[in-house]
């Protein structure tokens, strides 16, 4: 008894909880037992999907339940990406040196920048698709503000793997890399609220962005600072959606790391995790693994900027996957963050993932936006991406 004791107190001042739970398949963390597997929830889950899930599973308002790791089939992007190996390097100025077509470059990243390239030609869905999305704002004590709903519409004109025509739209040259295009359609106040972002493979030519604003039914073309303003009240950030789409510019540096997190699994087919927005709020009861992943940390290393870096969490299976993000202000505090991020596998003759629920959160605030995903389409024709298609759209 006095060893057990002597081992408890050394445990205790060298800051170890003898106690704490070993999380592992098997164990379901609810409200009732969290402050046991607290220590290890701190260091399986990244620090912006804390904001999230400590507080859900606190207030009850999920569970996590620990499965053991699958492993899933790999999509068409996933096989594009393997083609790549050894074709491709990074130059000066973080330039991509190769002659690129599809998938990303690097299926086995060495260096932070090879990292960085892979993840920005990740592919989230097909070639082109259009989805309705309801989001969901919420106070930080789950309390339901606003909510409203969009249409997403966006299509590739490079890097096609999905639908034909593969790889690039013809006559593009390699100009222009995608349109992209958001329609709001409720509530009344902003119904008709656009935008319509044009971007360009050359790294350093600017994308174009126009926004038509119903109140004073007028198009507005919008800067480069305007794309890190979060949209209509919302945590929506266009240089943030899908983790990170700013583009890949000189000033940037890069960090790679490896480190395994506890994550929602890939769900296949038409089945998905619970969510209810009386019950859930801002969480979904997924199954969990706990998965190897890359770690890339984005230096901005720009004081103009919104941002002095970003952190992102890729699945180290393939697809770079992206599971969540952190971005940090001028000042270094965590400032806005993306988690929940969850992929629903079409297993088939497309093989391609799709996005469902899509968490936002003000860090500083713990104010959070929640997308709830609908069925996607691919009604999706190039001649829709114009602020007068767009509109019809809305009404």
């Amino acid at each position: 008894m006095v060893y057990v004791l002597t081992f408890s107190i050394i445990y205790f001042i060298q800051g170890i909880d003898l106690f704490a739970g070993e999380i592992k398949p098997g164990v379901i963390i609810n409200k009732d037992n969290y402050e046991e597997y607290l220590p290890e929830l701190k260091k399986l889950l990244f620090p912006a999907c804390q904001i999230t899930y400590l507080k859900g599973i606190k207030s009850g308002w999920t569970t996590i339940r620990v499965i053991e790791p699958r492993t899933y089939p790999v999509t068409k992007q996933g096989k594009a990406t393997m083609a790549n190996a050894g074709k491709f390097r990074v130059g000066e100025n973080n330039l991509l040196i190769g002659d690129w077509k599809q998938g990303s470059p690097f299926p086995n990243p060495k260096t932070g920048a090879e990292l960085a390239w892979s993840t920005y030609r990740h592919r989230s869905y097909r070639d082109h698709d259009r989805w309705p999305a309801h989001f969901f704002l919420f106070h930080k004590d789950g309390t339901l503000e606003r909510e409203f709903k969009w249409l997403e519409l966006k299509r590739h004109y490079t890097g096609r793997v999905y639908i034909p025509p593969i790889p690039e739209e013809p006559g593009n040259n390699g100009v222009i890399e995608s349109k992209e295009a958001q329609v709001i359609y409720e509530p009344y106040d902003v119904r008709g609220f656009i935008l319509l972002r044009i971007r360009y493979e050359d790294l350093h030519k600017d994308d174009d962005v126009y926004a038509h604003i119903p109140a004073i039914r007028r198009i507005r073309r919008m800067s480069g600072s305007d794309v890190t303003d979060p949209l209509i009240g919302s945590d929506l950030v266009m240089d943030d959606y899908e983790m990170w789409r700013q583009k890949i510019n000189t000033k940037m540096t890069f960090r790679i790391s490896e480190k395994k997190f506890l994550w929602p699994r890939l769900y296949l087919g038409n089945d998905k995790p619970h969510w209810d927005p009386d019950k859930n709020r801002y969480c979904v009861d997924f199954e969990w693994e706990i998965k190897p992943y890359w770690v890339l940390e984005v230096f901005l290393n720009d004081p103009n900027y919104v941002y002095s870096r970003r952190m992102v969490y890729l699945m180290q299976d393939g697809t770079f996957r992206p599971a969540g993000s952190e971005m940090y202000d001028q000042k270094g505090r965590m400032m806005r963050a993306h988690t929940g991020m969850f992929f629903s596998l079409q297993v088939g003759t497309l093989d391609i993932e799709n996005m469902w629920f899509y968490i936002l959160e003000n860090a500083l605030t713990g104010h959070h936006t929640f997308a709830n995903i609908g069925e996607y389409s691919t009604d999706c024709p190039k001649s829709i991406f114009s602020i007068k298609r767009l509109l019809k759209l809305a009404r």
